[in-house]
């Protein structure tokens, strides 16, 4: 058990900081005042400087070690990502070139990618790069959050409203879901 002293806004503070907000985002949510995020930024900063907050973060993360703590809300925008990931999010399918840096991690494409790598191979004209691009399964993503959504029990509801977004599945010889394309 915590016996440091804290204000109810410091312990809202410290969890979001544990859930993995950055300080900017943590002083927002926990209720505090700024007029411009860079203010709250440096507020937030200052606070995670308070002893009792750093002893609170310290017992957090030893309670990790009994029970995982997993953030719902963020776990269902995971596997939204994924399931509903798009491939026109993550290339130009004029070019077949992955789109800028700065676009996908501003849409969250990536958070579909389960693996990426670029492979050198010189040429006569040069060293050209090969990239592989590999998805985590919709299919998964989808069935996931199908049983978390409650749908599992009801799977002609849950098929309508994969089909709603353009996604139709089907199930193979060994029970498992497949994307028909």
């Amino acid at each position: 058990m915590f016996d440091g002293k804290l204000t109810q806004k410091q312990r809202r503070f410290a969890e979001a900081i544990f859930k993995g907000e950055s300080a900017t985002d943590a002083y927002v949510l926990a209720g505090y005042k700024a007029t411009k995020r860079t203010i709250a930024g440096v507020e937030g900063c200052k606070l995670l400087k308070n002893p009792s907050i750093s002893a609170y973060l310290s017992y957090l993360k030893g309670q990790v070690e009994e029970k995982i703590v997993i953030d719902e809300a963020r776990l269902i925008r995971e596997l939204q990502s994924i399931a509903f990931a798009r491939i026109d999010h993550l290339l130009d399918l004029d070019t077949g070139e992955m789109l800028p840096k700065d676009e996908l991690l501003k849409s969250n494409a990536l958070a579909c990618v389960s693996d990426f790598s670029v492979d050198e191979i010189e040429s006569g004209e040069g060293i050209k790069r090969k990239r592989k691009l590999k998805m985590f399964s919709k299919v998964q993503a989808i069935e996931t959050l199908l049983k978390i959504s409650g749908y599992s029990q009801e799977l002609a509801l849950g098929l309508r409203i994969c089909e709603s977004y353009g996604i139709k599945l089907r199930q193979n010889e060994r029970s498992e879901w497949e994307v028909i394309k």
